[in-house]
């Protein structure tokens, strides 16, 4: 096991070093679709792009400014670059590896999670000592996956103190499932795209791998709580219960409930396993694609 660990994490830190340059990502602190709460007086460093050659158009400069003077020109300057441009094939190679990184730290996380069920004689008991560590993977795997912002909140503590807002944007997708999908669009205009949070991250871990998975291994014992003990805490029942995680959370990744919806009943089943953590692609002034950016404030209001 130790072995395996090494050689994970080994596989971790080139794929990090490799495809996730820092250089690729940021945090976006203003956006067209984001709302802004800093005051007026407040400054910050805006990355102003020199023109002064072919050669040196890359080049950055840090500038203090004001937020008041220049959020809306620079809301403005992106929503305008974005509109009417082509995404290059290496902005969607980007956005794959982000996401597979992401679901592949997270089935890191869950597979870790399981060795808990040693503490447990029977296999109620191991799924109970599992559920419990899933608080802790979902504060991993918040740190991990450079999620920040997501439809209806801004930070780890909101993501559970602003759920009733959630609910209430979710009887508003059952209401009018049509306004839901034209928002979800637009943020697309935006270039603007969704992953996996850590609630969700959660929600598959619990109720989607373990628990199915904690009754079909009560249902191959035949009611021998030995047997199901066994085989529940045994290595390869683990390791294919991982397995079935990285499919749940690839498949929510890639929203592939929606296109589901979309494809056989006509709608997108009001945004049931909709993605929440907000990320955009980022361009300069010139329309080049720079890299991706995590959003740390949500939309107001929220979708």
């Amino acid at each position: 096991f130790e072995a395996v660990f090494k050689v994970f994490k080994v596989s971790m830190e080139l794929f990090i070093g490799l495809f996730l340059r820092p250089p690729l990502f940021s945090e976006a602190m203003h956006s067209p679709s984001v709302a802004s709460s800093a005051s007026g007086g407040a400054e910050c460093q805006h990355l102003l792009s020199h023109n002064q050659s072919q050669q040196k158009q890359n080049q950055q400069d840090v500038v203090q400014c004001d937020t008041s003077d220049i959020e809306k020109e620079v809301g403005a300057l992106r929503e305008d670059v974005f509109e009417g441009l082509v995404l290059p094939f290496e902005a969607l190679i980007l956005r794959f590896k982000l996401r597979s990184y992401q679901s592949l730290f997270a089935t890191f996380l869950y597979f870790m999670s399981t060795k808990v069920r040693v503490f447990g004689s029977e296999a109620w008991q191991q799924l109970l000592f599992q559920v419990l560590t899933t608080p802790l993977l979902m504060f991993l795997y918040r740190h991990a996956s450079l999620n920040r912002a997501g439809g209806y909140y801004n930070t780890f503590l909101e993501m559970f103190t602003e759920l009733p807002q959630h609910a209430d944007d979710f009887r508003r997708r059952v209401g009018n499932n049509a306004a839901y999908e034209a928002k979800i669009s637009e943020e697309k205009t935006k270039g603007i795209f969704r992953n996996v949070n850590a609630l969700e991250t959660g929600i598959v871990s619990a109720l989607l791998v373990a628990a199915p998975s904690w009754l079909l291994a009560e249902g191959v014992a035949h009611k021998s709580k030995v047997a199901a003990a066994s085989s529940y805490g045994t290595f390869l029942w683990r390791a294919l219960e991982a397995l079935a995680f990285l499919c749940w959370h690839l498949a929510i990744q890639l929203n592939a409930v929606q296109y589901f919806g979309l494809r056989f009943l006509g709608n997108s089943l009001w945004g049931i396993l909709q993605p929440e953590a907000l990320w955009r692609f980022r361009f300069s002034r010139s329309g080049a694609f720079e890299g991706l950016e995590t959003l740390t404030r949500h939309p107001e209001p929220s979708i």
